[in-house]
């Protein structure tokens, strides 16, 4: 098998390339060479095998915001008769051992590799002749037959999975403040925080635009780049442009190594947009009579409560990435300035249950249950306590509780539409 060509072509729905030393990520702040995934013929092993050593032609990674990761090759037309089939192997990390994913019998391309998670995985393509000779190094286990890749062999490419999107908040704009207490009229801080694990070190875009009356910013492609690209969270003062007039439209996207990204959009309104203390004035007199006062009282709840869903943000993230501990610490923080803040109590619930807490969950999900009998997500989070501290048999009887009111519920349901149907029909 030494004219046995073997290239892999890894293809996303979005990828680019950067460079990494371990598996903690750090920021990308420059454009390295594209990587060439295809592996040149190597040469003979120094056991006088026939099988062949392939030798990347780069260690760059490859970014790929998808798990499917579609794999196309192409073997010499020479040889192609004599395969018997292709393997597809895998190891995470840089230190990771090989494991076998799957075979292509057909031996012809394209197919897929699926990764179990995200992080660094090598990928490496291996062809098998009718004779069971590999094309590359292998161990065979001479009690089981077993065969394993040996630790010398090189991937054909190393990728980086990342598809889970970034999370971006996106505050509202308030009036600039000069040291001497006074506004600026025309320029505005905007601020935001952004979070994942795999960003570069300015991954923030900030764009505006004036759109026209009935159009749509998701459909909107004429947006104009506001300076340079931002830090993850950050504040960042805009001057309005005159030809803007008394609305503008803020896009944010942030976006993440792989190139998944969050969208966030806001509307600037000068004839309502609210400062710290004050609204600004509209230059229209019959506006100004129109705008409602707006009190420091009021503005001072609104701020408390946009800092509450900041927290619960977070921690809705971090209870994403199953990272319950943070996730538990940004609830808390949210109940200390909204204590009814019920989603809250059942995120910071579910966090203490999965921390092993069932005791101390229980009182939260019982707190949604005081203020909202049939929040049937506390429910289930009260039953599964119940049933972690051993009152199986009080658990059971809620459950069954739950299945007849689920069951009357749509039992009606039916019988409204049912109903409604008739008296449509007559």
């Amino acid at each position: 098998m030494k004219n046995l060509i073997i290239t892999a072509i890894f293809l996303s729905f979005f990828s680019f390339n950067f460079v990494c030393a371990n598996d903690n990520l750090g920021a990308n702040t420059q454009s390295p060479p594209v990587a060439k995934p295809d592996g040149p013929p190597g040469k003979e092993s120094p056991k006088g095998s026939k099988t062949t050593v392939f030798t990347p032609k780069s260690t760059k990674i490859t970014a790929i915001c998808s798990k499917n990761i579609k794999i196309d090759y192409s073997l010499d037309a020479k040889t192609t008769q004599n395969i018997d089939r292709v393997e597809i192997w895998y190891s995470r990390g840089y230190t990771g051992s090989w494991q076998l994913f799957g075979y292509d019998n057909n031996c012809k391309g394209p197919t897929w590799f699926i990764a179990p998670a995200e992080g660094i995985f090598n990928i490496l393509i291996v062809a098998v002749d009718k004779n069971g000779q590999y094309s590359c190094d292998v161990n065979v286990d001479p009690n089981t037959n077993t065969v394993s890749i040996a630790e010398n062999v090189k991937p054909h490419q190393t990728l980086f999975v990342d598809y889970t999107p970034p999370q971006l908040f996106l505050n509202t704009p308030t009036l600039f403040i000069d040291e001497n207490n006074s506004k600026i009229n025309g320029r505005y801080v905007l601020s935001w925080t952004g979070f994942d694990t795999y960003l570069s070190h300015e991954p923030l875009t900030l764009y505006w635009a004036k759109l026209p009356d009935g159009s749509s910013p998701q459909t909107f492609n004429k947006w104009v780049k506001m300076g340079k690209d931002q830090l993850a969270a950050g504040k960042f003062c805009w001057d309005m442009p005159p030809d803007a007039g008394t609305k503008a439209t803020i896009k944010a996207v942030l976006t993440d190594l792989a190139g998944n990204a969050d969208v966030k959009y806001i509307t600037i309104d000068t004839n309502s947009l609210v400062t710290n203390n004050y609204a600004i004035e509209p230059t229209d007199k019959n506006a100004k009579a129109k705008t409602k006062i707006i009190t420091t009282e009021s503005i001072d709840k609104a701020k408390l409560q946009q800092q509450a869903l900041e927290y619960y943000s977070r921690a809705l993230f971090y209870s994403q990435r199953e990272d319950w501990n943070t996730a538990y610490h940004n609830c808390q923080k949210a109940l200390q300035i909204m204590p009814e803040y019920s989603e809250a109590q059942l995120l910071i619930g579910d966090a203490l249950f999965r921390l092993h807490d069932a005791k101390k969950a229980d009182e939260y999900y019982m707190q949604v249950l005081k203020g909202d009998p049939n929040n049937d997500l506390a429910l289930l989070g009260h039953i599964q306590c119940l049933n972690a501290t051993g009152q199986v048999e009080q658990a059971a009887d809620l459950l069954e509780q739950r299945q007849r009111r689920l069951g009357f519920k749509l039992k009606s349901k039916i019988e409204k539409t049912a109903s409604e149907k008739n008296i449509k029909e007559n």
